[in-house]
Formats: structure tokens, sequence, C-alpha cells
């Protein structure tokens, strides 16, 4: 029996776990979550070996040695392979030292990062409901294919949105500024945690946490050129030239599919689209933010997070692990849909379509183009509209943080 269909036996066994643990309302203590969780990824990684895909394989260890030779990526790759300021730069060039096989070393970070996010989702939940979301998440087929077979950075960044979220709300202004800087180094999506972080800032503080992130950031940019030989003003203008793959979800998967859009980065049928699609995914994000604007933190993170996957035109199968650990914290049942819907379509992606390059067909199959849609709309459903209508969360903050402080269980958050 091959890898992948291994593979698949056990992420249907973590499915049907999962809805058993729902349905029994199974409440573990924290360590038997992390160590379930830590067990299946590790199993994971080893079924990967081989199997991972290129990007992390191949590229990931391009960015290692060149850090190791002092050269920078963002020069000495193709353009749009790298796009990030160098901080999962020397985190990869740290795992190619470590001297491991290269299919197992770079994927021990986002395995350890998945693993905290296990304790990390408790936090986003109530009281009652934190040992629950902890092992559901444990158990995340979305999350086993992510962290351990593709082994992308997206569990580093999640891990550190989250906790700059967690240092927020408890008013560590400075240092949910410092550790929001280290997500969005990491990669440029986590961004999309700020509004949610300075959400939870009273105002007169939020100066400290912009001041924390734009250290960060702006260390990070000056260490190229000190570490790395690079430019400051090409580097600059590569991350703010960045694309993701188009074609292959959403609307534009469904344009390509009648042949109205290409795939990939750049080039006929796509730069057009790209340019349109920056444009409605900004304008989508601004109308989210100003919608949910007195929502707590964690619901604003969410509803942008699932708002950015709705309308975008670039996407990687990655992206949909973005709200997870958010929507086991919110247990809502739209929720349960998009997760379900998202290990369905990864699990396909990663062990069916990305090997056979079906992706790279110049007429696709239906099968993701359609539950990509499927996905947006439970996407969409997912947002925290109910919020909205509760008094609660739509209050001024200093009135929530009173409720806050009066509730012994949430003071401790």
């Amino acid at each position: 029996m091959s890898s992948a269909a291994i593979t698949a036996i056990v992420l249907v066994i973590c499915a049907c776990a999962s809805v058993l643990a729902l349905w029994r309302g199974w409440s573990p203590p924290l360590m038997v979550s992390l160590g379930i969780g830590l067990a299946l990824r590790l199993l994971v990684v080893y079924l990967a070996y081989g199997h991972t895909p290129m990007d992390v394989a191949v590229i990931f260890r391009h960015v290692a040695h060149a850090v190791l030779r002092r050269r920078d990526p963002l020069a000495t790759l193709p353009r749009y392979q790298w796009n990030f300021l160098p901080f999962s730069d020397y985190l990869l060039a740290a795992e190619l030292k470590i001297r491991w096989p290269w299919q197992v070393a770079v994927k021990l970070l986002p395995v350890a990062c998945d693993v905290a996010t296990i304790g990390l989702v408790g936090f986003f939940a109530r009281p009652s409901a934190q040992n629950k979301a902890r092992i559901l998440y444990a158990l995340n087929p979305l999350a086993l294919l992510v962290s351990a077979w593709h082994g992308q950075i997206e569990p580093i960044a999640i891990m550190l949105g989250l906790s700059a979220l967690l240092l927020a709300r408890r008013q560590h202004a400075l240092w949910a500024g410092i550790v929001l800087g280290f997500a969005v180094a990491s990669k440029s999506w986590p961004l999309l945690f700020a509004p949610g972080v300075f959400r939870d800032i009273p105002r007169g503080r939020w100066w400290q946490t912009a001041l924390g992130a734009v250290a960060v950031l702006a260390a990070l940019l000056l260490s190229g050129p000190l570490l790395l030989h690079a430019s400051i003003r090409r580097d600059v203008a590569t991350i703010l030239g960045y694309r993701s793959l188009l074609g292959a979800w959403g609307w534009t998967g469904i344009l390509r599919y009648l042949h109205l859009a290409g795939l990939g980065f750049a080039g006929p049928h796509v730069d057009a689209l790209q340019h349109v699609g920056t444009l409605i995914t900004a304008v989508t994000l601004v109308a989210v933010v100003l919608v949910f604007r007195r929502c707590s933190g964690p619901d604003l993170t969410v509803a942008a997070l699932l708002a950015f996957l709705a309308v975008t035109v670039g996407f990687g199968a990655q992206y949909l692990l973005w709200p997870a650990a958010l929507l086991y914290a919110s247990r809502r049942p739209a929720g349960y849909a998009y997760l379900f819907l998202a290990s369905v379509y990864t699990a396909v992606f990663y062990l069916y379509a990305l090997p056979r390059h079906e992706i790279a067909a110049s007429r696709p199959g239906a099968v993701l183009e359609v539950c990509s849609v499927a996905l947006i709309i439970a996407a969409v459903a997912s947002m925290p509209w109910s919020e909205l209508r509760s008094d609660g969360a739509a209050g001024p903050l200093h009135h929530r943080r009173r409720h806050i402080a009066s509730v012994p269980a949430l003071r401790q958050l």
C-alpha cells in the first residue's frame, strides 16, 4: 500500500475520531491532546518522506543554502518563488544545519509550532470548552497535511499570530507588536492578524504595538545588507510585488475551467486578473474591518482571514489552515462545515491531484474547483455574523473589558 493511501486512512480515522470527540464531548487534559497531536504529526512526517511537495523539498532547501552562503534568496530564486523578509530564511538555515535528512529537518519547526497551536487554541475558547477545542485541533486532518505532509511555513505564522492576539487580550501592547512583527516577517499574510491585535489594545497604547512590530520588521530588513549582501531597495520592491498562484481556486479557478483565465503567477490571462484581484481583496478587507470592528480581536481576525479566502485570486492549499484554530475555538456549526470541506480539499490536493500534476493540466478536473466554491460558501457562513447582534461583543471596548474583569475565569485570559 502506498504512503498516500496509508496517509488517507490515517486522515479518515482522525476525521471519525473528531466527529466522535465532538459528539461525546471529549475533554482530555492538555498533555493528552499535545501527545496525540505530536504522535500523529510525526507519523505523517514519516509517511510523507519522499513525497514532500517540491516547494518545501527543493525551493526551501535553496533558501537555506543561500543564507548559509550569505546570499539573498530574493535575488537568487526565480521571481515570485520567495517574497518575504529573511526571518523564515534564517529558520530554514538553522534547520539545514541540523544535518538530518532535509525532508525531516524542514518540518521540525512547522510541526512544533502546530503542536504549540493545540495549546493556544484553548485560550480563545470559553473555559468549559478549552480542552474540547484542543483535542479537535490535535486531530485536525487539515493541520496534519499542512504541517507534516507539506511542511509549509503556515503553522509558524499561525502560532505567532495567535500569540500576538493572546498578548493583546492580556494587554501586553509592546510584546503583542513584537510577536506580530515576527508573524508578518515569516510570511506576508499574517498582516491579517493586525486589525484583531489592535482591536484588543487600548487606543492610547497602539503606538507601543506599532513600535514593536515596525522595529522587528525594520531590523530584519536591515539584516539583509549586513548578513546576506542584499539590496534594501530591491528587496522591498520584490516583497511588494508578491503574487500567489492564480487559476486554482475560487472565481479564477472557475474562469480557468472555462478557458477565460490562465494558471500561474504572471503572463497572458493572469496579469490583469492579479491586479483586479488585488483591488477586490483590498476593498473586501476594508469592508470587513468596518463591519466587524466592534467584535472581539479573535472574531475580527477570523472574519478577515475567511474574507480573504473567499475573494482572493491567488491561492495555495496551505492557506485553508489560517482560520482553523479560531474556528475550533468559536465552535460554530458553519465553522465545522468549513473545516470538513477544507480537510477534503487538502487531502485531494496533496494526495491525488498534486502528485499527478493535475493542477497544471490545461483543463483541470472540476473536483477542486467545485469544492472551492463550496468552501467559499462555508467560509462566508463561518464569519462571526451572530456577534454583530450580540450586545456583549458589539459594545465599546472598555465595556467589554469591564465585563471580562468581573468574571474570574475570563480574567485569567
